[in-house]
């Protein structure tokens, strides 16, 4: 029949269709072509660009005052030499435009190189003598020759300011009383060697320490005392020193040397050159600290 003939013609185009269908959708049906991944060196690149971004800087809240910056401070350790004048010198020094506070020790210089060797945070030493400036120089604590004189310590004669005395020649009168340390000391052993070389010494009265010879003075114990010029200006007392004519003074001198390693020194070189200046210079000698030869 024809109707059979168009059923099976149409349901062949069916089949035809839903065969062409059911191959599309497998087509589609695929899992998708996956992208390209970056190469090695594209990533190293994103990667590098991504690190070296700089990140944005904090923003200060308005009105907040810039962090100061603490002031350096210079660290000395000094002969006990120097006495009242090391206080004057470190003033002056905080005040000038190049200066800084300063803070200073007292030590007898044979114990400096001891503490020097303990602390890093030194940056100038200044020494009475020549042989502990050796002997840190040796122990590779100061450089050889870089150490400036910056005054002299000198045996004077001392007296009361009340005194009829006016000069060093008084040592040859015989009936002088003079006052002397002992011989262990620097100043007694030194106060011995002038005296030696005198032709007729004057009687000598030997105390243990400064301040008994200068207590002797003052009771009238004694008429003048023989001494290092660092030991005549204690507080309190009016004293003239005399500097000796004729003998040897038996100088010793005082020793700026800036240490190896200071934290700061630009500082300690500065410091040197305010005790070398004129106004240095005057500050030594109002304590009885003679000035250095130009």
């Amino acid at each position: 029949m024809p109707y059979t003939r168009l059923s099976f013609a149409r349901a062949a185009c069916i089949g035809l269709h839903l065969a062409l269908a059911a191959l599309a959708t497998a087509c589609g049906a695929a899992s998708p072509q996956a992208a390209p991944a970056p190469s090695p060196t594209r990533a190293a690149a994103a990667a590098t660009a991504t690190t070296l971004s700089p990140s944005p800087s904090p923003i200060a809240p308005a009105g907040t005052e810039p962090t100061a910056v603490a002031p350096r401070t210079l660290h000395i350790l000094a002969d006990t030499a120097l006495g009242r004048a090391l206080p004057e010198l470190t003033a002056a020094f905080a005040r000038l435009p190049n200066g800084a506070p300063v803070e200073a020790t007292s030590l007898l210089s044979d114990r400096i190189a001891t503490v020097v060797r303990a602390e890093s945070l030194l940056d100038l030493v200044l020494l009475e003598g020549e042989a502990p400036l050796n002997a840190m120089v040796a122990a590779g604590l100061v450089e050889a020759g870089r150490a400036v004189p910056v005054a002299e310590d000198r045996l004077v004669l001392v007296t009361l300011a009340t005194s009829p005395i006016e000069s060093s020649d008084v040592l040859a009168d015989l009936g002088l009383r003079l006052a002397v340390l002992g011989d262990e000391s620097t100043a007694g052993a030194a106060a011995r060697q002038v005296l030696q070389s005198l032709s007729a010494p004057p009687r000598v009265q030997e105390h243990p320490d400064t301040m008994s010879a200068l207590v002797s003075l003052v009771a009238g114990q004694a008429d003048a005392a023989l001494l290092y010029g660092r030991d005549t200006s204690p507080e309190g007392l009016e004293l003239r020193a005399l500097p000796l004519r004729g003998q040897n003074s038996m100088p010793r001198p005082i020793l700026a040397a800036r240490l190896r390693g200071a934290p700061n020194p630009e500082l300690a070189e500065a410091f040197i050159a305010l005790l070398t200046s004129d106004s240095g210079q005057r500050t030594f000698a109002a304590h009885n600290l003679f000035p250095v030869e130009p």
